[in-house]
């Protein structure tokens, strides 16, 4: 594994597109993207899972950013396995994150495949039970819509 062929298995395709790119969909871990593409195939891949995608946007020179990111890696191991964690970062994608909105940072995005885009908002480390309230409030509204209530 790791060796960039083609294998059989669920993850088949992903081998084909960049070796180590599972990372994106793994539970309990933030995938770091780098690009639009990654970006775009973590939607993906979140979507073909039924998982909801929890994406922060923050800069290297961002001292609120680094802060905030240590709870966020924090979060991701503590969630469930429906939902995963990425991080885009705002000098490496400036255009990629002006045309999603983020303007302020850190930000964080919540989308369901099924549903797109949920939330959007802008979060500083001291008000970082903001990010574990809407994770909490949209596993419990997806699992609802799940049953049917």
């Amino acid at each position: 594994m790791g060796n960039g062929r083609a294998h059989d298995g669920p993850m088949m395709g992903l081998w084909r597109i960049k070796p180590g790119i599972q990372d994106i969909i793994s539970p309990n871990k933030v995938a770091e993207l780098t690009s639009q593409t990654e970006y775009f195939q973590f939607l993906e891949e979140c979507a073909e899972i039924d998982a909801l995608a929890c994406v922060k946007f923050h800069a290297e020179w961002c001292k609120s950013c680094q802060a905030f990111g240590v709870k966020f890696s924090r979060l991701s191991t503590r969630s469930p396995s429906s939902v995963r964690y990425a991080s885009l970062e705002f000098g490496s994608n400036p255009n990629l994150c002006r045309s999603l909105g983020v303007t302020h940072l850190p930000s964080v995005q919540f989308y369901d495949g099924g549903r797109g885009k949920l939330e959007s908002f802008s979060c500083s480390p001291k008000n970082f039970a903001k990010v574990k309230d809407a994770v909490e409030r949209l596993v419990d509204e997806k699992e609802k819509d799940a049953l049917g209530e």
